[in-house]
C-alpha cells in the first residue's frame, strides 16, 4: 500500500491556528506569563502542571488536553 501525503484543507489549517491560539491562551492564564505566537513545550508543560494542582474543572480536561 502506497502512502500518500495530502496538502491540509482550509479547514484543517483553521483548526490548527485555532488550537495554537487555545495554547497561548492557557498558558497565559495559567502562568499569567506572555508567550510568543507558538508556547513552548516547556510552558506548556508548566500551564498543565499548574491546571492540575489547582481547584480545575475536569469536565474541561479534553480541552485543555
Amino acid at each position: 500500500m502506497d502512502a500518500k501525503i495530502e496538502q491540509l484543507t482550509a479547514g484543517e489549517q483553521l483548526w490548527i491556528v485555532q488550537q495554537i491560539a487555545l495554547a497561548h491562551e492557557f498558558v497565559q492564564r495559567t502562568l499569567n506569563k506572555n508567550t510568543d505566537e507558538l508556547p513552548s513545550p516547556e510552558d506548556l508543560d508548566q500551564a498543565f502542571n499548574a491546571w492540575l494542582s489547582t481547584s480545575h474543572d475536569p469536565s474541561a480536561a479534553n480541552s485543555i488536553v
